[in-house]
């Protein structure tokens, strides 16, 4: 898991994957963490280079890396700048979903 977002409503788990192709691996650490925090974290983010928005299960949500967000490097997973905002309307998306 690359970082987390803290927010009143709770905590959103968010992975990066520098790649178009999702594996059911890229959920494990969402899974787990959310698994360590229950009620406190309703859903995990997978961010990726491919075009699917999606849930890959039914906890974890696959994101483009194009839907809000500037890749600052090409290709590099630590190269996303996350806006403020994107974030907390991905949370509040996220609990309307779930």
């Amino acid at each position: 898991m690359d970082f987390v977002v803290e927010t009143p409503q709770g905590l959103l788990p968010v992975e990066v994957k520098a790649t178009p192709r999702l594996r059911p691996s890229h959920v494990e650490a969402l899974r787990a963490f959310r698994k360590e925090y229950g009620r406190r974290c309703r859903a995990g983010l997978l961010l990726h280079t491919g075009e699917e928005l999606t849930w890959l299960v039914e906890d974890v949500l696959a994101m483009a890396e194009g839907v809000g967000l500037e890749p600052t490097r090409p290709a590099r997973a630590t190269g996303f700048r996350v806006r403020n905002q994107l974030v907390q309307g991905l949370v509040g998306i996220l609990r309307k979903w779930r």
